[in-house]
């Protein structure tokens, strides 16, 4: 209960305060942050788990708030529609887009990404193996 609470109160940190960082993969940078016409950041949030995070190495250093990017992967071998997440800061491979959400990302972009979004990493232990695992949401704003 309490870590949910300490979750919600960091997506809240995360989407009223915060500085963006810039970050290269491939040579691509992190885009800049995304507003709306009228020069107003968006209104609505959409929350996503970032899938695979414990495959990824050295996931413990990212742990708290950082801005990633959301960037298609069409060439990806088992997913065409997939979106990979990367860390701003330098360009680190977090994990995937739920393939079961990433129409929905499309659909709320408007197919613009790459994106910028925040996320938020949190480390637990189970408490039978001691083994450690990482969850990872997304805080998206459109």
């Amino acid at each position: 209960m309490m870590s949910t609470i300490l979750m919600v109160l960091a997506f809240i940190l995360a989407i009223g305060f915060g500085t963006y960082a810039y970050g290269v993969l491939n040579h691509e940078k992190c885009p800049p942050p995304m507003f709306f016409d009228d020069g107003k950041p968006g209104s609505r949030v959409l929350f996503l788990n970032i899938a695979g995070i414990n495959f990824r190495d050295n996931i413990e250093l990212y742990t708290g708030r950082i801005e990633v990017s959301l960037i298609p992967e069409p060439n990806n071998p088992h997913d065409p529609n997939a979106i990979k997440v990367i860390a701003c800061e330098d360009g680190h491979h977090l994990g995937y887009i739920d393939k079961n959400m990433t129409a929905k990302v499309r659909e709320v972009t408007h197919g613009r990404l790459p994106r910028n979004a925040w996320a938020v990493i949190d480390g637990h232990e189970e408490d039978t193996s001691k083994r450690r695992y990482f969850i990872g949401e997304i805080v998206l704003r459109y």
